[in-house]
């Protein structure tokens, strides 16, 4: 059976230090998916703060 990277590090032995590990991953996925959604968010205001100046310049 192959070793994954976190069984090669020793430092995964330590039960404390792979609390932390585990705790920093998760966060890390956490404030990625804010940071998609902050995106997704900006361009849709973008889109429609065109889409306003678009039909004001139409007038």
């Amino acid at each position: 059976m192959a070793n994954t990277n976190q069984e090669e590090n020793p430092l995964m032995r330590n039960p404390e230090y792979k609390r932390l590990a585990n705790e920093k991953n998760k966060l890390v996925k956490q404030m990625t998916f804010m940071e998609q959604r902050l995106e997704k968010y900006a361009y849709a205001l973008n889109d429609k703060e065109i889409q306003q100046a678009s039909r004001n310049a139409a007038r």
